[in-house]
């Protein structure tokens, strides 16, 4: 299974989880590098938007992206 595992927070706590000490800076470019960065600039909220249980807001291919 290729199953994501999120938690119910924003995408900066879900990004935070791994390094919690993390920049916003650091976030952007971890995003970056997995691709997803521009989708979550494009995202009302940015960073600060609530991903729902287990990343249920996002498509399969952005949980990945961003799980990475």
């Amino acid at each position: 299974s290729q199953e994501t595992y999120l938690f119910h927070a924003t995408i900066a706590e879900n990004l935070r989880i791994v390094r919690p000490a993390a920049t916003d800076e650091q976030l952007r470019a971890a995003a970056r590098t997995a691709g997803i960065d521009q989708e979550i600039s494009a995202f009302p909220q940015g960073y600060d938007t609530l991903v729902g249980e287990r990343g249920a807001t996002l498509s399969g291919g952005q949980r990945q992206r961003l799980a990475l």
